[in-house]
C-alpha cells in the first residue's frame, strides 16, 4: 500500500499561544463526512467551528445550514493551501468524524494526518485502524461519528486542557515527521516503479 500521507514542508505550526478557542475541519462537504454531526456538536461547545470546502448538494448545504448552531460556525468556503494553513494555525482542535461507511472504516484519512502534521491534536472516529494511530501516538481522541454530543464532550475535554492539548499536538507533529510523512511512501512507490521496470 502506498498511503497518501502529507508532505511536511507544506505544513506550518503555529506558536500555540497564538491559537485561539476555534476548530476547524477542510475537506469535501458531504453526509458521509458527517457535517451535520460536527455542527450539530457545536451546540455544547463554546468556540468557533471553521469550516472549509465545497457542498456537494444543495439539499445537505441547506438542512446543515439550517441548524441552530450553525452561528457557531464560520464558513470559509473553497480554500487554497495558504487559507488551509491559516485554518489551522488558528485552530486548537481538527475534526474528522466520517461516517462509519465501508469506504472510511479501512482507510485513513488524509486530514488526521494533515491536522497532525500542523501540530493541533484530532478528534476522530472511533475505527479501529484510527484508534490504534490515536493510542500509539497520543495525538487526539476517537468518538462515536454519529453521536454530537461524545463530539462535543471531547472537543471540550481538549478545550479546557490546554496542556494535554497543546502535548497532543506535539505528539501528533513528531509522528508525522517521522513515520505518516509523503517521504516514506515516495521511496515505496519508487522501489515499486523499479521492480517493474527491471
Amino acid at each position: 500500500c502506498i498511503y497518501n500521507f502529507p508532505i511536511i514542508k507544506n505544513a506550518e505550526i503555529a506558536k500555540w499561544e497564538n491559537k485561539k478557542d476555534e476548530i476547524a475541519y477542510v475537506g469535501t462537504l458531504l453526509k458521509e463526512r458527517g457535517i451535520k454531526e460536527m455542527v450539530q456538536s457545536m451546540t455544547g461547545v463554546k468556540a468557533i467551528f471553521n469550516l472549509a470546502g465545497k457542498w456537494h448538494f444543495d439539499d445537505y448545504k441547506k438542512e446543515v445550514m439550517g441548524l441552530s448552531s450553525w452561528k457557531k460556525v464560520k464558513f470559509w468556503g473553497f480554500v487554497n493551501r495558504q487559507q488551509i494553513n491559516e485554518i489551522h494555525n488558528r485552530s486548537k482542535i481538527g475534526l474528522a468524524t466520517l461516517m462509519p461507511i465501508p469506504t472510511y472504516l479501512d482507510a485513513y484519512p488524509v486530514k488526521m494526518f494533515e491536522y497532525m502534521a500542523a501540530g493541533i491534536p484530532c478528534v476522530i472516529s472511533n475505527f479501529p485502524m484510527l484508534q490504534k494511530v490515536m493510542h500509539e501516538e497520543q495525538c487526539g481522541i476517537c468518538v462515536d461519528p454519529e453521536n454530537p454530543k461524545e463530539i462535543a464532550n471531547a472537543v471540550n475535554s481538549l478545550l479546557q486542557n490546554e496542556t494535554m492539548a497543546k502535548q497532543m499536538g506535539l505528539n501528533g507533529r513528531k509522528a508525522v515527521e517521522e513515520k505518516y510523512n509523503w517521504k516514506t511512501q515516495e521511496k515505496l512507490l519508487l522501489n515499486l516503479y523499479h521492480k517493474i521496470l527491471q
